[in-house]
C-alpha cells in the first residue's frame, strides 16, 4: 500500500483525495480549477488586474499562516495587489498546483510559488513557499475564496537576496 504524505492525508481524510491522486480520469471540476488557477497565477504574472479581479470572490479570507485570517472584499484585494506591483515593478510571480480535491461545490487547491522582484531599495528578492487555496463553485464559475499560506514548519519556504 502505498503511503500518503503528510497532506495526502489531510486531504484524504477530509475526503479531498483527488482523483488524479487515486489514479483514475480527472472531473470536469478538476480541469476547469486547473485552468482558472492557471489563469489566476498568469494574471500575477502579467500584472493584469482584471484577470485577478475576474477569479476572485466578493470577499476573499486571507490567512497568514500564522493563525491570523482577514476577510477583504474584492477591491481591498485588488488595490493591495496594485500596490505590491508598484513598490516591485519586475515583480514576477510563478505558481504551481500541486494537488486538487473537490467535495461538491468547494475545492481545496495546494500551490506551490515562488515570487521575484525588486524592492524600493534595490534589493533583489526570491521567497519560495506553499499555499492552500479555497475555490468555491458559482453558476458564473470557480471564484477564490479563501488563500492561507501554509506555515514553513509544515512547507517549504526559502527567503534568498541578493
Amino acid at each position: 500500500m502505498k503511503k500518503l504524505s503528510g497532506l495526502a492525508a489531510l486531504f484524504a481524510a477530509f475526503g479531498l483525495l483527488t482523483a488524479q491522486s487515486a489514479g483514475v480520469a480527472q472531473p470536469d471540476s478538476v480541469h476547469e480549477l486547473r485552468d482558472r488557477g492557471e489563469g489566476l497565477s498568469h494574471a500575477f504574472g502579467s500584472h493584469d488586474l482584471d484577470g485577478i479581479r475576474s477569479a476572485v470572490a466578493d470577499s476573499i479570507l486571507m490567512g497568514t499562516g500564522k493563525g491570523r485570517y482577514k476577510r477583504v472584499s474584492r477591491e481591498e484585494y485588488i488595490r493591495g495587489i496594485s500596490r505590491m506591483f508598484s513598490a516591485a515593478a519586475d515583480f514576477q510571480l510563478a505558481r504551481s498546483i500541486k494537488q486538487i480535491g473537490v467535495r461538491g461545490p468547494v475545492a481545496s487547491v495546494l500551490v506551490s510559488q515562488v515570487m521575484t522582484g525588486t524592492d524600493v531599495n534595490g534589493e533583489t528578492h526570491r521567497i519560495g513557499d506553499r499555499l492552500l487555496q479555497t475555490w468555491k463553485k458559482t453558476p458564473g464559475g470557480w471564484f477564490l475564496v479563501s488563500e492561507s499560506e501554509i506555515p514553513a514548519s509544515r512547507g517549504r519556504r526559502t527567503k534568498n537576496t541578493r
